[in-house]
């Protein structure tokens, strides 16, 4: 099977059905893999708590001739956050200024998300005042600022 979208969505139903040893499995054994694939990994690992495998994931990811996007670090931000983990979204935090992959703010919401729901609300705040303006009014529209 040389088709990554094929290998994607096999490994993607994998994941999906709690099958991480054969998404892994089929993941290494991928002849040519995509941000996708890499994405899938990630976000399966992050979603239910190992974040350390989607941490060493996100830093393999760094080192092949793929470079994480906005889907992957959105990825990883939410369910970081729902699950308390500041100290790895402070690093893909640090990883997204390091690498300048905010420039647009679309990736405040979910940093504001993950520092609120760590309880670092200055942190959150600060990121609200340095939002352009049509963020801002997005994220109190949506009720993630409560004043």
């Amino acid at each position: 099977m040389k088709n990554t979208v094929v290998w994607n969505t096999i490994i993607h139903r994998s994941l999906e059905h709690n099958n991480l040893d054969l998404g892994k499995q089929l993941f290494n054994l991928m002849p040519e893999r995509d941000v996708a694939s890499w994405n899938s990994m990630i976000q399966r690992f992050a979603n239910i708590g190992q974040y350390e495998k989607a941490l060493a994931l996100f830093h393999d990811m760094e080192i092949s001739v793929f470079r994480p996007n906005t889907l992957t670090l959105l990825s990883t931000l939410s369910p970081w956050a729902s699950h308390g983990a500041l100290e790895a979204g402070s690093w893909i935090h640090s990883y997204v200024n390091n690498n300048d992959l905010n420039r647009d703010g679309s990736l405040d919401s979910s940093l504001i998300d993950l520092y609120s729901k760590c309880e670092d609300i200055g942190k959150a705040f600060q990121i609200f005042e340095e939002s352009p303006r049509t963020i801002r009014k997005k994220q109190i529209r949506n009720g993630q600022i409560r004043f």
